[in-house]
């Protein structure tokens, strides 16, 4: 696994900023609850004004029906903790390529609160952590990336027992592309 860092301090490449525009929550996102405990995946969408720049560039997002090939290479990104015993840093972006697991092998860990609206990533190796939630899992296609998930949970170890959990995104196209129409 390859992990790298980009960093936000004086001496860091220049960066962009952007405006916030709006947001839309999805009305009915709460999930499945399993025993006492309810897990949420409540599904807020944030849109930006920003303009294309020497290292940012759009990134696709999967059609409903797109499958996820377990080969392609995946990354997230976020500014949570590095590992579970750390200190969040919030000038530090951390990145890690991840491999992932199928439903079946992540249920096993999981249980129940696995649903094909998830997608799972290997617990050894890096992973995403604490305060990277709604960071995104983006997967190489044929020399394109798509957002084909969102940081949503995963074990308070940090990916060092149980798999990270991130919500599938092609899931919920349509109702994206409805919100998108709305703005």
């Amino acid at each position: 696994t390859r992990s790298s860092v980009l960093s936000t301090t004086p001496a860091s490449p220049p960066r962009q900023t952007w405006r916030w525009s709006a947001s839309a929550s999805r009305p009915d996102s709460a999930r499945k609850s399993s025993a006492s405990v309810q897990k949420s995946n409540r599904l807020k969408l944030s849109f930006l004004f920003l303009s294309p720049g020497p290292k940012v560039s759009p990134i696709c997002v999967p059609e409903e029906d797109e499958e996820l090939d377990q080969s392609w290479t995946c990354i997230t990104a976020g500014w949570g903790k590095s590992k579970a015993t750390g200190n969040l840093d919030p000038n530090k972006q951390h990145n890690a390529e991840l491999t992932l697991v199928n439903e079946t092998a992540c249920a096993l860990k999981w249980g129940d609160f696995i649903s094909d609206a998830h997608i799972c990533s290997h617990p050894a190796g890096s992973a995403s952590c604490m305060g990277d939630s709604g960071a995104p899992l983006f997967c190489r296609k044929r020399d394109v990336y798509f957002l084909f998930g969102v940081v949503t949970w995963g074990s308070w170890r940090c990916g060092a027992d149980k798999p990270a959990i991130f919500t599938r995104v092609p899931e919920f196209h349509s109702w994206m592309d409805d919100v998108m129409d709305d703005i």
